[in-house]
């Protein structure tokens, strides 16, 4: 019995040592110019993690360990590199935005792109514009929406957010600017991905063609 308490002891004092604030190995894109010229934050940081998911992952503030302070830069990163895989910032999305949250996009590349559907977790899906409360507000916010479907082969709706980081010009590279994430729609189809196709073909476009053609913009 003495035996299998301090084996529970353990595990407990193992268990939240790995989900302590900071465990993560966490790195600092500044702006979307660090971003493309692969630019590490040289600042050893300790987050404080809200939250996290296989999705995203939420943080309020970020602590200089050398300073013991607040780093207001990282706060306002474009983007993290979390155990070496991507999140961007999603106050830099105004359909999504959220101040702490950091997403972690399903294609990178010179054109990063978040997939929002069914199974995009609600805390991504609460960002946004605030509308105000009640059915009103939540019928605003969801109108601002509407028409950026693309439906894949199965009827299934999805929402693409392209971060398209070749609209940084080379001499702002070492300025920081940073691109905003906007919804592909039919509208902007062209625009956003540096295409050039015309209306009959972008109407007949399906939503795998439409990551292939984002998969081929990043070769």
């Amino acid at each position: 019995m003495r035996r299998f308490k301090c084996l529970f002891y353990v595990i407990v004092i193992l268990f939240s040592y790995l989900n302590c604030d900071g465990q993560e190995d966490i790195k600092c894109y500044i702006s979307t110019g660090d971003f493309i010229q692969k630019r590490i934050y040289d600042v050893e940081l300790r987050p404080k993690i809200k939250s996290k998911s296989d999705q995203f992952i939420k943080i309020s503030k970020f602590i200089n360990i050398k300073e013991n302070e607040k780093d207001d830069q990282a706060s306002i990163a474009w983007a993290l590199l979390v155990d070496r895989e991507l999140y961007i910032n999603m106050r830099y999305s105004h359909d999504y935005q959220n101040i702490e949250l950091y997403v972690k996009p399903h294609i990178t590349g010179k054109i990063c792109a978040i997939i929002i559907d069914d199974n995009t977790d609600q805390k991504i899906l609460s960002g946004g514009t605030n509308y105000g409360v009640g059915l009103q507000g939540v019928l605003m916010k969801e109108s601002q929406k509407w028409g950026k479907n693309w439906i894949d082969e199965h009827g299934i709706k999805h929402k693409i957010l392209i971060f398209n980081t070749t609209f940084i010009k080379s001499n702002h590279l070492n300025r920081n600017v940073n691109v905003s994430g906007e919804l592909l729609t039919k509208k902007n189809f062209n625009d956003l991905l540096g295409l050039a196709l015309n209306k009959d073909e972008i109407d007949t476009l399906s939503y795998e063609k439409i990551i292939a053609f984002i998969k081929s913009k990043n070769e």
